[in-house]
């Protein structure tokens, strides 16, 4: 269910249009080069010390993924249905690198909330990268 709304969130990003900042497909660039830097920066999470030394790093890369998904929102055409660009064929490659990049970041997820710390670090992140079900 989360992979779903995070998708839809994420063709926001991908389906949004405009003349200021940056494009869709930069965004879309931005978004999985962010979500891969929270991923190296949770592999470097090995017990608690690490955990806090890469939290303030985390919270740096959740600021610019809120950022690339208000841009976005506010960018998007009007009548695009994020939904339905996830079947578009021409989308499948971002979607692919995307469904990679958040596979990446949810196996170092559920490896750091094993480790000491680990599981308020991941809240933390998690707050930016699933925004719709953080509580």
């Amino acid at each position: 269910m989360r992979k779903g709304i995070l998708l839809a969130g994420v063709f926001f990003v991908i389906g949004g249009c405009g003349p200021s900042g940056p494009t869709p497909l930069d965004r879309h660039k931005q978004l999985v080069s962010a979500l891969d830097e929270a991923s190296g920066l949770l592999a470097g999470v090995t017990d608690e010390a690490s955990a806090q030394e890469a939290r303030p790093k985390l919270i740096a890369v959740g600021e610019r993924i809120r950022e690339l998904y208000k841009q976005g929102r506010i960018d998007q055409a009007g009548g695009m249905d994020p939904e339905r660009l996830k079947y578009d064929p021409k989308y499948s490659k971002e979607l692919k690198e995307l469904q990679e990049a958040l596979d990446r970041f949810g196996n170092e997820k559920a490896r750091v909330s094993k480790e000491p710390g680990g599981v308020n670090l991941v809240r933390t992140i998690s707050v930016y990268v699933h925004p719709d079900s953080s509580r």
